[in-house]
């Protein structure tokens, strides 16, 4: 039976698709001056949508039933996290989503370990993969606004797991 913990986790997962949906089919056209105008709507709409994923699934983190949902809902939220700060702009503004991606992919590594998992090594090796994608790109936001020492110390972190 469906119950409310799969109804959220498939809501979060649907908004996150319709959002890269949308991204996508407003890139299809040749470029021209009305293609640039539907991908910035696009872009407004995914926005919204990746940051109302994020919230929905990490509300479901809190309350899932078992380690299996916790540990999806929080590798998906963090997927979302990371879509929308990948779509914000000014580095500023983008820089606490993709901190909060990467608190969140390592919490699924956390719950990906071998100790912590009811689930192969390919969920860990993700896991890993992302935070460290994330950690790379908290690195970029604080090179592009000018803290470089943090920028530095931030890359470093990215491969130290």
């Amino acid at each position: 039976a469906t119950t409310r913990h799969d109804a959220t986790l498939a809501l979060g997962e649907a908004l996150s698709g319709a959002a890269a949906a949308g991204l996508l089919a407003a890139r299809l056209a040749p470029l021209s001056p009305e293609l640039t105008a539907a991908e910035s709507a696009a872009i407004a709409r995914a926005v919204d949508l990746y940051r109302d994923a994020a919230t929905v699934l990490a509300q479901l983190v809190g309350s899932a039933p078992d380690a299996d949902t916790t540990a999806t809902a929080t590798t998906t939220a963090a997927n979302a996290l990371a879509a929308w700060g990948d779509l914000v702009s000014p580095p500023q503004a983008a820089a606490p989503i993709l901190s909060r991606a990467a608190a969140m992919y390592e919490e699924a590594v956390a719950l990906e370990s071998p100790e912590g998992s009811s689930s192969g090594g390919e969920d860990l090796l993700s896991a890993l993969w992302n935070l460290a994608d994330a950690r790379v790109k908290c690195a970029e936001c604080a090179a592009n606004s000018g803290g470089h020492e943090s920028a530095h110390t931030t890359f470093e972190a990215s491969f130290a797991s």
